[in-house]
């Protein structure tokens, strides 16, 4: 224990007297603490109790019971503050260290390793020969690595270490660490200086070890695992390529040495992760005027994918998204109609919350355009029209409608529609003809039309409109009233009638354009007859006919 003696006056009740006299402070859980050991303990034979109300106490206590500090003592002195009194927590013990791990040297040399204790100013290294034996202290420092040089071939030790902190000059030691037992070699252990790996290939290397005949390399795929050795060899090398091992996975290594028919220890573990591989099959597609579409093949080993953009092949690339193992496309967007981008991917891992990165992928580029329009219709509007109508366009601002006369003639512009517009109307055309229409998109780039290609040609051909609310009425025993609505266009209507709905009919009669009635005679009585009626126009000298209304019936 950490002790300090200080003096002061003593007031005794019994005598009521003041006398001088002397007393601990004990340094216990980082606080000073007061401690009579003269008048700790009181004996009560009236009650046979025993007190300790002068056993490490604070300050203010001690003051109740009657003791005053001289002034070089006081707590306003430099040792009073220095010292606080069990009223402030002066400094804990520091905690014992972890992770102690041991390497044979060799030649009598033992390192101990263990992970750095906070607040701590030194550590010291003790060594027995057996579990419940005397440790002796072997090595001390104030780094995290300790060697003891006194260490016997052939002998197996136990070994513990502990922190420890200074306060006012003297030293505050942790507990022990947990104990760890080695046995002394005389040849020395390697130490693991490097582990590199690409895709497939980890190359390891180590420090050579004096007068080692060969080296043992060995493999697991876990550090608790089973090890393998590594191509099943000896090496007298002291770098050697593992060339089995996979894409994006860990690796734990180990190495010892062999020198006049015995084994060194193991060197300790260290793990290395292989990169993910290169991805491949990189593509790119236009998705609209303003995006690209980026696919990429799945890379063994990957757990994410990067990828990256420039308008530059070889430089400026900036990082897009990451997506995870199970993505292998994504969509590149806000960009310029027609500009040339430039994309690339890579693949990596995560291992101890850093990132494993494959090599880039080679670059692709890639240009969004403005699609075709599409689903381009050609309908029946009147006798001397059509409507032209299409799908929006992704990113268009306009379309233009064309038009002609044959397939692979000279295409004619009818109009430009904004962006909102899905439709036109095609007119002054001749009834019953072919026309033929294509239709484009364009928008404004940099103070330039780009256009999308043309879509697909369609034909339409304007026609009479089916005659519509034909009706039929018997009008006497012989007779019946045949009506239809006017055509637009049409020039002449057609009354057929028949005995059956889908039999044979025979033409009644034709009628004007100002027609919209006639009269069915010569009817029999109890019979049921059909009636349609169509109409039809001139166009340059053939009669153009429109469909047939539907059928309708009449019982005279």
């Amino acid at each position: 224990l950490v002790t300090r003696r200080v003096n002061g006056d003593l007031y005794l009740e019994d005598k009521k007297d003041t006398i001088a006299h002397g007393w601990n402070l004990v340094l216990m859980d980082g606080k000073w603490y007061n401690f009579d050991a003269t008048g700790a303990a009181t004996y009560y034979e009236e009650t046979n109790d025993m007190t300790y109300k002068k056993l490490l106490k604070p300050y203010d206590t001690f003051v109740s019971q009657g003791y005053t500090l001289n002034a070089e003592y006081a707590l306003t002195s430099a040792f009073g503050k220095a010292h606080p009194y069990g009223t402030t927590v002066y400094q804990d013990e520091p905690d014992a260290p972890n992770n102690l791990t041991l390497v044979n040297l060799g030649e009598g040399k033992i390192q101990a390793s263990f992970t750095s204790v906070k607040g701590a100013d030194g550590y010291a290294l003790y060594r027995s020969t057996s579990a419940t034996g005397t440790f002796s202290k072997v090595a001390e420092g104030n780094a995290t690595t300790l060697i003891d040089e006194t260490a016997q071939p052939g002998v197996e030790y136990h070994y513990k270490v502990k922190a420890y902190a200074m306060v006012s000059g003297d030293r505050l030691y942790s507990s022990y660490s947990p104990r760890r037992i080695i046995t002394s070699k005389s040849i020395g252990t390697p130490v693991l200086s490097a582990l590199t790996a690409t895709s497939n290939t980890v190359k390891v290397s180590w420090d050579a070890v004096a007068g080692a005949e060969y080296y043992q390399v060995y493999r697991a795929d876990s550090v608790n695992g089973t090890y393998s050795l590594v191509n099943r060899k000896n090496y007298t090398t002291t770098t050697i390529s593992d060339a089995a091992v996979s894409a994006g996975k860990t690796y734990y290594y180990k190495v010892r040495a062999f020198k006049d028919g015995e084994y060194s220890m193991f060197s300790t573990i260290s793990s290395v992760t292989t990169k993910p591989a290169t991805p491949t099959g990189i593509q790119t597609s236009s998705a609209g005027a303003t995006s690209v579409n980026v696919q990429w093949a799945k890379s063994e080993g990957a757990k994410y994918y990067q990828v990256y953009r420039s308008t530059n092949a070889t430089k400026d690339f900036r990082l897009l998204g990451v997506y995870d193992e199970n993505t292998f496309s994504m969509k590149s967007r806000a960009l310029l109609t027609n500009q040339t981008y430039y994309y690339k991917v890579r693949a990596y891992t995560v291992v101890n919350k850093k990132g494993i990165y494959s090599p880039f992928s080679n670059v692709v580029k890639g240009t969004p355009k403005l699609a075709a329009p599409t689903n381009v219709k050609a309908s029946p509007n009147t006798s001397t029209t059509l409507k032209i109508s299409w799908k929006l366009t992704d990113g268009a601002t306009y379309y233009q409608v064309y038009r002609s006369t044959s397939k692979t003639g000279k295409y004619a512009l009818l109009g430009v529609y904004n962006s909102t517009t899905t439709s036109s109307i095609s007119r002054s055309l001749l009834t019953g003809n072919t026309y033929y229409y294509k239709v484009r998109a364009y928008r404004w780039v940099k103070g330039e039309r780009v256009f999308s290609p043309f879509s697909s040609v369609i034909t339409g051909k304007p026609v009479l409109s089916k005659t519509s609310k034909v009706t039929a009425k018997a009008t006497s025993s012989t007779t019946a009233k045949i009506t239809w609505n006017k055509i637009e266009g049409a020039t002449y209507y057609q009354v057929y009638r028949g005995t059956s709905a889908n039999g044979k009919y025979a033409l009644l009669a034709t009628y004007d354009k100002n027609t919209t009635t006639c009269t069915s005679k010569k009817l029999k009585k109890g019979n049921t007859y059909y009636y349609k009626v169509r109409a039809y126009k001139w166009v340059k000298g053939t009669r153009v006919f429109s469909p047939f209304s539907t059928p309708v019936k009449v019982k005279i």
